[in-house]
């Protein structure tokens, strides 16, 4: 096809001035060739197409189908595909809009699934600490008995080896008596008022018989070589009621050694309890820490995507928007350009006559 040489022309959008093809064949509707203008000038046609077709649309375009020749009618056909093109474009719009609609949808929808597993993994998180917290508490109840009784254990411990302490000395006390006063007055020694004094003491703390105590100053208390036959009488009572009281001393302390080694053998069972007790209670310890790590990470992630659901809401808003718009949009053009050139392209001389019906565009 040879191309036309005419008069270069602007891509400015068309004015309101009637065309002057439209003068000549019966004027077509100005406001359809107009539409097709704005569409052929907004479309995403390269621009020296855009150029020439609106350079030639006056004269192909706005002339009357049954008047046109070959030439006319493919300048008519270029802009409808053009038109074409450019509803394909916008239907394609409408369908990405669409896809975004939909994935968004169905990312709320795997997000709302998220959301409740999260939620469900913080409660699980929140009761477990609890359970816990609870163990850790009859835990540290448990350690605290422990220690009681170990406390009890030392104490029973501390009462037997202190009486085999006072026995022991009791019994030192009494062999001394035996040896430094008993002995020495038998043997004709004197015995000097202090340690007289401590012997009486003693005597009276091992509950010697009193009328046994009341016979000691005087059988003990005289000069060498007075001490007479009543006396050495009382003398060896004396010497047998210590004796007496040494064997009671002595049995004392065997019969609390085995005290002994069963309180001990009681409290290293109580601490033994009791340290079990505590590294019961130290590992609760630890799992309570770990268990707050968790609840406190479950809830970060009941945060995050719930966070992630609003942003997914936002999008599925915006992408329903942009849906709509793209929507009414191809609605608008197929409803208005792309109406226009078909009824403009299959404009007859007949129909020219007859009023024609053009629907006011929105703006």
């Amino acid at each position: 096809m040879a191309p036309l040489k005419r008069p270069a022309a602007s891509l400015e959008m068309p004015s309101q001035k009637r065309p002057a093809a439209m003068l000549k064949h019966d004027a077509a509707p100005i406001r359809l060739m107009q539409r097709v203008h704005r569409a052929i000038y907004t479309s995403g046609a390269p621009h020296a197409v855009k150029q020439m077709l609106n350079t030639l649309m006056d004269d192909s375009l706005g002339v009357v189908k049954d008047s046109r020749h070959q030439f006319q009618e493919e300048v008519c056909q270029m802009i409808e595909s053009v038109l074409l093109d450019e509803d394909k474009n916008l239907e394609h719009m409408v369908q990405e809009a669409q896809e975004d609609v939909e994935k968004a949808a169905a990312g709320k929808a795997v997000q709302r699934a998220d959301i409740e597993g999260a939620q469900a993994a913080a409660e699980t998180q929140k009761q477990k600490l609890t359970a816990k917290q609870a163990e850790l508490a009859t835990e540290e109840q448990n350690v605290q008995a422990k220690v009681q009784i170990c406390k009890a254990a030392q104490q029973d411990l501390d009462v037997i080896k202190n009486q085999v302490d006072a026995a022991t000395r009791t019994q030192g006390k009494l062999e001394a008596a035996l040896t430094d006063v008993v002995q020495s007055t038998k043997d004709g020694h004197a015995v000097s008022k202090d340690v007289l004094d401590s012997f009486i003491a003693l005597c009276t703390a091992v509950k010697c018989d009193p009328s046994m105590l009341t016979s000691l100053q005087a059988a003990f208390g005289k000069a060498a070589g007075e001490v007479g036959p009543f006396d050495r009488i009382v003398i060896e009572q004396v010497r047998e009621f210590l004796n007496t009281q040494v064997a009671v001393q002595k049995d004392v302390v065997v019969q609390s050694e085995a005290k002994i080694s069963a309180a001990q053998a009681t409290l290293a069972a109580a601490n033994d309890e009791l340290q079990g007790c505590i590294r019961g209670k130290e590992s609760l310890e630890s799992e309570v820490k770990s268990v707050e790590l968790l609840k406190k990470q479950t809830a970060a992630d009941v945060q995050a995507v719930t966070k992630k659901m609003k942003e997914l809401e936002s999008e599925l808003e915006s992408a329903a928007a942009r849906a709509e718009e793209a929507t009414a949009q191809l609605a608008k053009f197929r409803e208005g350009a792309l109406a226009a050139c078909k009824q403009l392209a299959e404009r007859s001389s007949a129909s020219a006559l007859k009023p024609t019906t053009v629907t006011q565009e929105s703006s």
